[in-house]
């Protein structure tokens, strides 16, 4: 799914941290991370922490356990 204008990035990235499969996120450099174990999705405070200013846009998430697809779809509808 593509995400664009998440203004609370911390958040966001709490949320995908918070996923319990496997993760892969594309952003708009086109630089994908893949984000299978609990220490790999412990790195996510890092690349929050590069969207620290302004809103995120155009951000690609694939989430492969349709839980997490169900949590994060009802994470943006309340967010929007």
């Amino acid at each position: 799914m593509k995400i664009y204008n998440i203004s609370d990035t911390q958040k966001f990235f709490n949320q995908i941290a918070s996923c319990e499969g496997t993760v892969e996120i594309l952003n708009g450099q086109g630089v994908l991370m893949t984000l299978q174990t609990a220490d790999d999705k412990e790195k996510i405070s890092l690349l929050a922490q590069t969207y620290t200013s302004g809103t995120l846009n155009g951000i690609e998430v694939k989430l492969h356990d349709p839980r997490d697809n169900d949590r994060m779809c009802r994470y943006l509808m309340e967010a929007a």
